[in-house]
């Protein structure tokens, strides 16, 4: 009995440490990124394709694509490359200003969800989540000056306030309005 217990102890200790072994070995295995992300920077990709053929060959699907011209996106690069330019690292090379800006007008240009982009774009979705709003940022940083909002909190419902008093006759008055008289009376 001693010996079975012995020997059913040290099968326990072999199998429990075996599980341990492989845990350690299956958390050391997790990747940093998928293959097929990392290949945008080997040339794959929609950004590629849009910098280097579609903005010299196909203007017009250029500014489809953007929803601005080529001119227009280059002085804005120009004016946020500071704010939103990151550096490469030992670990791997950085998204550029030019892909980060892209991105950031594509998501605006159509509302697609950040996964959607992600497999066109080849940069990772919650990289996405971190780039749209850094970029936005930056832009209302760097353009602060020539974007101008409501002049005060309350300017846009003072200026329904005034449009329904003008036009609350029509729509919210008492009884008939006059063409219904007409209607009312032939007995429609």
């Amino acid at each position: 009995m001693d010996r079975q217990r012995l020997i059913l102890g040290a099968a326990a200790a072999l199998i429990i440490n075996d599980g341990i072994e492989n845990y350690e070995r299956e958390r050391r295995k997790r990747i940093w990124t998928r293959d097929w992300l990392e290949r945008r920077n080997n040339g794959r990709g929609m950004l590629k394709m849009i910098h280097s053929e579609v903005r010299f060959h196909d203007q017009q699907s250029y500014r489809n694509f953007l929803r601005m011209d080529e001119d227009i996106f280059e002085e804005l690069l120009m004016t946020v490359e500071p704010l939103i330019q990151k550096n490469d690292t030992v670990m791997r090379p950085c998204i550029k200003a030019r892909d980060r800006l892209a991105v950031t007008l594509r998501f605006l240009a159509t509302g697609e969800t950040y996964t959607n982009i992600h497999f066109s774009t080849r940069i990772a979705a919650n990289t996405i989540s971190i780039i749209v709003p850094e970029t936005l940022e930056a832009i209302v940083a760097a353009l602060d000056d020539e974007i101008k909002g409501p002049q005060g909190a309350n300017r846009a419902p003072n200026y329904a306030i005034d449009i329904r008093s003008e036009f609350v006759r029509y729509f919210n008055g008492v009884g008939r309005v006059p063409w219904q008289n007409e209607a009312v009376e032939n007995g429609w």
